[in-house]
C-alpha cells in the first residue's frame, strides 16, 4: 500500500548537489520528486540528516537526507525530505543585481526589497 500523501513524479534529470555541511559538490541524477521529497542518485554516500542544496535547471531545492542506500550500479540512492523550493533562480539573480546597482550593496538591496513601498 502506498503511504505517500503526495504524488511522486518519475524524472531523470541531471542535477548538482551541494552538501551544505562540507560544501562538497556532487554530480547527481534527480530520479523522482514530489511536493515533500525527492530521490537522487549520487556517486558517494551521504549521512542521514545532511542538509543539501539541489540545483536542477533554474530550480533550487533545499532539504535533508532521510536515507542513503547503495544501488545496483554502485551509486547511492538518496531520499531527500524537501524543506524549500525556489523557482526561477535566473530571474532572482537579475533582480538582486538590479537592487545591488540601485542601492549599492546586497545588504541594502535586501532591506529595500523587504521594505514596504508607499
Amino acid at each position: 500500500m502506498e503511504r505517500r500523501k503526495e504524488p511522486r513524479f518519475q524524472i531523470d534529470q541531471t542535477a548538482r548537489i551541494t552538501n551544505l555541511r562540507t560544501r562538497e559538490v556532487l554530480d547527481a541524477q534527480l530520479l523522482n520528486i514530489s511536493g515533500r521529497g525527492a530521490r537522487v542518485s549520487v556517486p558517494s554516500q551521504l549521512p542521514i540528516n545532511t542538509p543539501l542544496r539541489i540545483d536542477v535547471g533554474d530550480v533550487m531545492l533545499l532539504g535533508d537526507v532521510c536515507y542513503c542506500r547503495m544501488d545496483a550500479i554502485n551509486r547511492f540512492s538518496v531520499g531527500v525530505a524537501l524543506a524549500h523550493s525556489i523557482f526561477e533562480m535566473e530571474s532572482l539573480g537579475r533582480l538582486m543585481q538590479r537592487l545591488t546597482q540601485e542601492y549599492g550593496s546586497p545588504v541594502i538591496a535586501e532591506a529595500a526589497a523587504t521594505k514596504p513601498r508607499p
